[in-house]
């Protein structure tokens, strides 16, 4: 394969995942019975997704070192910043639906960043950054 359609192949999985990621946080949602609908103003998860695998992508299809590092920063980052957090409420209930929104953003992100990451291999092969391709 040319190095031009594993470049392109690549990209695809940073603007085509969205496809994959939000079927399967809606499908998390449904069997941890968890409501999708936001109440505050948030981010688009789609918006936040495609800037995460971009994010991965680049990173690994140019090879930069310490990527790993500066994706795991990233989760760290996002979950700390508090993504999907409203305060404690002293209800259970409602804070037992904080927790799975966390964990589910998390397991979309971990989703998103390694299909993004998978791109950047395959466009990172076309590149050269990781061997031949012949």
């Amino acid at each position: 394969m040319s190095s031009g359609i594993l470049f392109v192949l690549g990209l695809l999985f940073v603007f085509g995942s969205d496809r994959i990621v939000g079927p399967f946080t809606r499908w998390v949602r449904e069997q941890s019975q968890v409501s999708s609908e936001k109440l505050y103003p948030h981010v688009p998860s789609g918006l936040l997704g495609t800037f995460e695998r971009a994010l991965a992508f680049v990173l690994v299809a140019f090879a930069v070192p310490q990527t790993g590092t500066i994706l795991i920063a990233w989760l760290a980052a996002k979950l700390a910043a508090n993504w999907q957090r409203r305060e404690g409420s002293g209800n259970d209930k409602e804070d037992a639906i904080v927790r799975a929104n966390t964990f589910i953003a998390l397991m979309g992100g971990v989703l998103s960043l390694g299909l993004g990451a998978l791109g950047g291999l395959i466009a990172g092969y076309g590149l050269g950054n990781y061997g031949s391709v012949e």
